[in-house]
């Protein structure tokens, strides 16, 4: 019986230390899975980066504000384009359905790096008047695009200003009224004049 004894749990022994061993062996597989590079991020496009055309782009054939015209896009229109062109400005060359197939090129400034929204700030501009109205005022307005197909009765802007630490100062409202598809309207508004006004930022609200 002692004998036996002895086997079984040589046996037994044995056994457990081959799973042990296995065990250790996924353990490290595993370890050195994860120890794979990381933060790599996501696969670089296969070749050019999506824009979208501003109102004044234009596709030419060559870089150069003078030479042919190919078409000119739609305002919002998505365009893939490639890295910038030499010319007499920043260039992209505007890509067809790869990147040996180049259709023309585009002024940089004529584009956008981000999609439009359906109501847009196509421009706006502030100052502070410190003897308007007796009290002084800060001065803004904005011209704001419509980007839809549909009529926009109004549209809510809203005007902040922050001080020299990024607090802000004063908020201020405005209506662009009637804004046709495709159109523009533009708003003005006053707001309240502290004098530590040193940044401002306008949106669309609505």
């Amino acid at each position: 019986m002692g004998c036996a004894a002895f086997g079984i749990g040589a046996i037994t022994l044995l056994m457990f230390a081959c799973v042990v061993v296995q065990d250790s062996a996924d353990r490290k597989a595993h370890l050195v899975a994860d120890a794979s590079p990381t933060g790599v991020g996501p696969a670089t496009p296969s070749f050019g980066m999506p824009v979208w055309a501003g109102g004044e782009a234009v596709i030419r054939k060559a870089p150069k504000r003078g030479a042919s015209q190919v078409r000119a896009p739609g305002r919002g229109e998505l365009l893939t384009v490639a890295v910038p062109a030499s010319g007499d400005a920043p260039w992209y060359a505007v890509l067809g359905s790869s990147a040996a197939d180049t259709v023309g090129y585009v002024r940089a400034a004529a584009v956008r790096h981000q999609r439009p929204q359906p109501l847009d700030v196509e421009s706006w501009t502030w100052y502070k008047d410190p003897e308007f109205g007796g009290d002084g005022a800060v001065i803004w307005s904005a011209m704001v695009r419509n980007n839809t197909g549909v009529y926009v009765e109004n549209a809510q802007v809203e005007f902040t200003s922050y001080d020299a630490s990024g607090q802000i100062v004063d908020t201020d409202f405005g209506y662009a009224t009637g804004l046709s598809p495709g159109g523009t309207a533009s708003v003005k508004g006053y707001a309240t004049y502290f004098g530590r006004e040193r940044r401002a930022e306008i949106r669309v609200v609505r």
